[in-house]
């Protein structure tokens, strides 16, 4: 919830017109495989275009080293611990060559959490989740 503070206005007034967030989250991807961070190899005009004409955050952590803790845990604003979310969904695949057991785990993210999505929409925006586990998360 801390970017939703940072970036959305005090009041419940629309949001200001022109002004767009684009959040990429992308698995996997290295720092020189964009052309604005100087690739030279993988052409991204449009991505260069983007970090060009808007605002850029370079340095930042992740909350978890697979994919859905980390959507969730920037969806809510909370640890993947928090949120029993620490595994990537859908987790809890039986594997009978290891002994371990799967701690206590959520197998998707609950309705009852308010999310990033649901901030911006309350303060004018109009949200959407593209790609890998939107329907899951959205």
């Amino acid at each position: 919830m801390l970017l939703a503070s940072l970036v959305l206005p005090s009041s419940k007034a629309p949001a200001a017109e022109g002004l767009n967030i684009v959040l990429f989250l992308i698995d996997d991807l290295g720092w020189m495989d964009v052309g604005c961070n100087g690739s030279t190899y993988y052409r991204t005009p449009n991505i260069d275009r983007l970090a060009r004409e808007g605002a850029r955050v370079t340095d930042a952590y992740s909350a978890c080293a697979v994919c859905s803790p980390t959507r969730a845990a920037i969806l809510t604003g909370k640890y993947p611990a928090r949120l029993m979310l620490t595994d990537w969904l859908p987790s809890g695949r039986c594997n009978p060559k290891t002994r371990l057991q799967s701690g206590r785990f959520v197998r998707a993210l609950p309705l009852e959490e308010f999310t990033l999505a649901e901030a911006l929409r309350e303060a004018g925006y109009r949200t959407a989740a593209i790609g890998k586990s939107s329907t899951s998360m959205a």
